[in-house]
């Protein structure tokens, strides 16, 4: 479910090419690891090391391929942001 949601809205899911090869390339965005291992421990810091986006809970990639599909966004300063909650 999760990579037919992610395929929806555009990622491009790498699955068949070697891990060491994939995470050297500038298009690496998102590494997805649910596994406990050793390995998937060395592949997370592999990655980390690379800046790419470590994800280990099913949510939270969930969340992410959510939020990547948003066309629209409002921004504003944490100060502002802050005032809507802080009673004075």
């Amino acid at each position: 479910m999760l990579i037919e949601h992610a395929k929806q809205q555009g990622l491009t899911i790498v699955t068949d090419e070697p891990f060491e090869r994939w995470v050297e390339k500038k298009e690496a965005l998102a590494f997805v690891s649910f596994m406990r291992d050793e390995q998937s421990e060395s592949r997370r810091k592999q990655a980390l090391a690379r800046h790419v986006l470590v994800l280990t809970e099913e949510e939270t990639a969930h969340l992410f391929v959510q939020a990547w599909s948003t066309k629209h966004f409002s921004v504003c300063s944490i100060q502002d942001w802050l005032k809507i909650y802080v009673k004075w």
